[in-house]
């Protein structure tokens, strides 16, 4: 059974129903999630907009740091992904590499904000 994460929490739901995660491939059931409560949800939302507040402030420099912590998290990660993706989604391995690279490249794209920016601003 899988928790909300809320505000870098992972928290338990009050949920009296969950949805299942089937397995495309053998439709064995292979998590639950809760389907959280209007007052859970709301939170979250609430959650989200106050930290908007102060990431909205964070410099471009700043936030492509994190993108590239994210991008390294990505490759060391990439097997681990691409198992998910292939037993939730059913993809084949080396569709699932494709949709990790993809992912690396958006990555890199974000990167690229803060060269991108500079045509505009400066």
């Amino acid at each position: 059974m899988y928790k909300n994460f809320v505000n870098g929490k992972w928290v338990d739901s009050k949920a009296t129903s969950h949805i299942d995660i089937i397995c495309p491939l053998t439709q064995n059931t292979l998590a639950k999630v809760p389907k959280s409560t209007e007052v859970e949800f709301n939170e979250a939302v609430l959650n989200a907009k106050e930290t908007f507040k102060t990431w909205k402030k964070v410099p471009i420099s700043t936030r492509i740091r994190y993108m590239l912590k994210y991008q390294e998290l990505l490759k060391k990660n990439s097997d681990d992904i691409c198992q998910a993706i292939t037993r939730e989604h059913g993809k084949s391995l080396i569709d699932a590499a494709g949709d990790v690279f993809r992912g690396y490249e958006v990555v890199e794209h974000a990167c690229s904000f803060g060269s991108l920016a500079q045509g505009e601003t400066v």
